[in-house]
């Protein structure tokens, strides 16, 4: 199999709406407040099965807002500091917690830190997505297109696609590197 490098940057490529997450004291219909963050580019670079190498760049929340009752204060979460991880784990059962979402998995890069389904449009105020930190791929079917990029340069045989990201997963060839970044200031979407 080949390598894949995932790369999440610091360049902001928009904006998305969020709110404070979990705020586990009140109904998730009773969202609160709702924050604006920055979206980011994130570029997946690997070799396709001709040996051309190839690069495709996907937008995503990086940076979240925690609040874990109405009595505690909203702040700006988010992995910011330059690291690299390699992702061993595929969590084929994941389900986005903060909002509806069709697109299930998600990839386990460190503790809590996940790269998973993100919003179909990040400005929707109407659904709105949380996050805490995980990289959520933005955009119509925008995880699930990550999926069929990743499985395009891993060289995977397996006979699914199911199966295809778990062996991804298993055999340790996806890294992802994050770029260091300022968290942005908390601020409230207008």
């Amino acid at each position: 199999m080949r390598a894949i490098t995932v790369h999440v940057t610091d360049e902001t490529t928009g904006s998305a709406v969020v709110w404070g997450y979990p705020r586990d004291d009140v109904p998730q219909e009773d969202i609160g407040p709702l924050y604006e963050v920055p979206t980011f580019k994130v570029t997946v670079r690997g070799t396709l099965d001709t040996g051309t190498a190839a690069k495709r760049d996907f937008d995503a929340i990086r940076f979240g807002v925690q609040q874990k009752t109405t009595k505690h204060r909203a702040t700006v979460v988010g992995l910011a500091h330059k690291q690299t991880h390699v992702v061993k784990t595929w969590l084929p059962n994941y389900s986005v917690h903060s909002a509806r979402s069709e697109e299930r998995g998600a990839w386990q890069v460190i503790g809590d830190f996940l790269i998973h389904d993100g919003p179909d449009n990040p400005l929707d105020t109407d659904e709105p997505y949380a996050s805490i930190g995980c990289v959520e791929l933005c955009g119509a079917k925008g995880f699930t297109v990550f999926n069929e990029y990743l499985v395009s340069l891993s060289g995977t045989t397996a006979p699914g696609i199911p199966e295809k990201l778990a062996e991804i997963g298993d055999r340790g060839v996806l890294t992802v590197h994050y770029a260091a970044a300022v968290r942005p200031a908390l601020k409230l979407f207008k």
